[in-house]
């Protein structure tokens, strides 16, 4: 059981046809990649911020993936709005690791969530530099 701690509202989108590099299909993958390793019964559980005007019904997946919104006013705020859903699913849930795409924005909670329940954490560091989306910012 892994519960994720994500910045990115895309994993929200949900349809068919969807590209191979969707933040979906790669986390659908990761799902599917750690019921591989771990059995079965394995679970990804990832709290993604969404603006308010967002819905935040959970959206459970075959391959093991479940996408729980979490409507912030701003994202600045995101942390604040996670911290009452992250620490109940964390007691709850159970994990056996807790990830946050952002050692800044949500790797406090991941690491408090992981010392309340015992799980260990991983704090990712995630950068696009190099990327066309980051040349097509330019300097300013």
């Amino acid at each position: 059981r892994v519960l994720m701690l994500s910045n990115d509202p895309e994993i929200c989108v949900c349809k068919a046809d969807l590209p191979a590099g969707h933040p979906r299909m790669r986390h659908r993958a990761y799902a599917e990649e750690l019921r591989r390793q771990a059995g079965a019964d394995s679970r990804l559980t990832v709290f993604v911020s969404v603006p308010r005007n967002v819905g935040s019904r959970p959206q459970h997946d075959e391959a093991g993936l479940t996408v729980i919104p979490v409507p912030a006013p701003h994202r600045f705020l995101s942390p604040l709005a996670h911290v009452m859903p992250v620490l109940r699913a964390a007691y709850r849930f159970r994990p056996h690791l807790i990830t946050a795409q952002s050692p800044w924005e949500s790797g406090p909670l991941a690491l408090l969530a992981g010392r309340l329940c015992g799980a260990s954490v991983l704090l990712q560091l995630h950068g696009d530099i190099g990327t066309p989306e980051w040349d097509a910012q330019g300097l300013s």
